[in-house]
């Protein structure tokens, strides 16, 4: 049962009215919702909260982060990763993460081929590079991670 309370300045705030100890006590309602600027969509059965945005950058994203998820769990040990022009990993990692400044990761592949790939600070990605390339590496405090 709803037992509103109306402000001086005429807004209405919810409120429920229940028993906490034996005595009535107002609490609070709080709704939840989400939308663009400007528009409101109140949470519910038929509006679910949305985890992520359908075709978006961010849906990426979190796709990559929970494959690195699924596949490592919780990394059971982890080693700083220098990069080097010359030398392959002594281990290859089952992810990488950015714990210095993002910057841009040169990554070789175990097919021979190196691509560049953006890393934010503090971001995993489900990458498992042969060697790491010190020419156009910007990042710095780059870890391998094990499962």
């Amino acid at each position: 049962m709803a037992d509103n309370v109306t402000t001086t300045g005429g807004d209405e705030l919810a409120f429920d009215e229940v028993e906490i100890g034996g005595r009535p006590v107002k609490v609070a309602r709080n709704k939840f919702g989400f939308g663009d600027d400007g528009e409101y969509r109140e949470v519910g059965e038929d509006e679910p909260l949305p985890v992520k945005s359908p075709g978006s950058a961010t849906e990426a994203k979190q796709d990559a982060a929970i494959a690195v998820t699924s596949k490592l769990g919780s990394a059971k040990t982890w080693a700083a990763i220098v990069p080097d022009d010359d030398n392959d990993l002594p281990m290859i990692p089952d992810a990488m993460s950015c714990e210095g400044e993002a910057g841009l990761v040169v990554l070789q592949g175990a097919d021979g081929n190196a691509e560049t790939f953006s890393f934010e600070k503090g971001q995993i990605r489900p990458f498992a590079p042969i060697r790491v390339l010190a020419e156009g590496t910007t990042a710095t405090g780059l870890m391998g991670l094990f499962a």
